[in-house]
């Protein structure tokens, strides 16, 4: 399969669940929605719901999973630590760059730096609060564990050197960005040739017997569920949001 196919295999994930397109910002305590026209307004829209959420974010993902989100992740970084042992542009003293897009509270990023030591693993993510929380998970670490590094930063505009990138990941990010397709041209900018891509995204299930129940859970049981938890059903109303955090179905395609 071609570069070019390979992102277009990508976009579709992301395109996926027909209700991606449905977008919108939350306006007041009734949490009513309005239709976001423009990239910019994703984006602002995006980075307001997790500057406010970030301190919970971590506790929903759990509630709204029922905690396999963790068990996605770890599949995930399991195999990115067996594409880089089996990379054979990777001499064996090399220390490899991982680059977690969309790194959020740091899960993957930390991670990925516990388990390969002579990594450099950087999370980056455009929202500070979300940082600031992935900052303070991996300086409670013990001190013996390797430690991811956190920026800010743009996924439309990563701040690396082009062919400088041994692997890349992004967890239930992609949604979130507001260009697929120019985020994929991004990402592929910055692999090596050779390097990989690891995509964890979910979509909406086949099943006309459990798809009912599906938009069920997410559309109104996981709002008040937001409410009762954290105080945050607002965030959690909106569809687009919903859109964002529908976890149903973790896919780990190997892209590059």
């Amino acid at each position: 399969m071609s570069r070019t196919e390979n992102l277009a295999a990508a976009a579709d994930v992301a395109d996926a669940d027909p209700d991606a397109a449905a977008t919108a910002t939350a306006t007041d305590h009734a949490a009513a929605c309005t239709p976001i026209r423009t990239p910019e307004e994703k984006r602002a829209f995006v980075h307001s719901v997790f500057e406010t959420i970030s301190d919970d974010y971590d506790k929903m993902n759990d509630i709204e999973s029922f905690r396999m989100h963790r068990t996605w992740k770890r599949r995930l970084v399991e195999q990115v630590i067996e594409s880089l042992s089996s990379v054979a542009s990777l001499a064996p003293d090399t220390s490899p760059t991982i680059l977690d897009v969309a790194s959020g509270t740091g899960d993957i990023a930390i991670a990925l730096a516990a388990a390969l030591p002579n990594a450099h693993v950087v999370g980056l993510d455009f929202s500070e609060n979300m940082l600031a929380v992935a900052r303070r998970r991996s300086e409670s670490l013990s001190p013996e564990i390797s430690r991811a590094e956190f920026i800010w930063g743009d996924a439309l505009a990563l701040p690396f050197a082009d062919n400088s990138i041994d692997a890349l990941t992004i967890s239930f990010g992609l949604r979130n960005l507001p260009d697929y397709e120019a985020a994929l041209r991004e990402f592929s900018r910055v692999l090596r040739p050779g390097a990989c891509f690891f995509c964890l995204e979910a979509s909406y299930p086949t099943s006309p017997v459990i798809k009912p129940f599906f938009r069920l859970y997410f559309r109104h049981i996981m709002p008040l569920m937001a409410s009762l938890v954290v105080g945050h059903r607002q965030q959690y109303q909106c569809r687009q949001y919903q859109s964002v955090l529908k976890t149903r179905l973790s896919v780990v395609r190997r892209l590059f």
